[in-house]
């Protein structure tokens, strides 16, 4: 809910099967969603799959190159996401582009920004 801003609300797996319901509570067909909406159902379950199998450990959580098919809103959604979650365990974000630091800055989302160049 937190990242499609309340859209979908829950995600659960039922006889092997991921079933995302909406805001009334209807079951929603994954065909039929957008592939960020998709990529956004992979990374909630990651979390919770992390959660439960962590418990009470707080693992950084590596995330690398995750942005790509997110427009800026969908993009903000998420580092407001990640934001949250890192009061509980770090986040490291790897990419290659600026887009993350512009969204972020433009968002007023804070973040500490580490440019590494290659080594030559």
């Amino acid at each position: 809910a937190e990242l499609t801003k309340g859209k979908y609300t829950s995600i659960s797996i039922k006889g092997g099967k991921i079933v995302v319901k909406d805001k009334d509570k209807n079951p929603v067909n994954l065909e039929t969603v957008s592939k960020s909406t998709i990529d956004f159902v992979y990374i909630a379950l990651r979390f919770a799959v992390s959660e439960v199998t962590c418990g009470r450990m707080n693992y950084p959580v590596i995330l690398d190159d995750i942005f790509p098919r997110f427009n800026e809103t969908k993009s903000a959604n998420l580092l407001r996401f990640l934001i949250n979650y890192a009061e509980k365990s770090q986040i490291l974000i790897f990419g290659n582009s600026n887009q993350i630091s512009g969204i972020a800055t433009q968002e007023q989302i804070p973040m500490d920004k580490i440019h590494m160049m290659p080594l030559s």
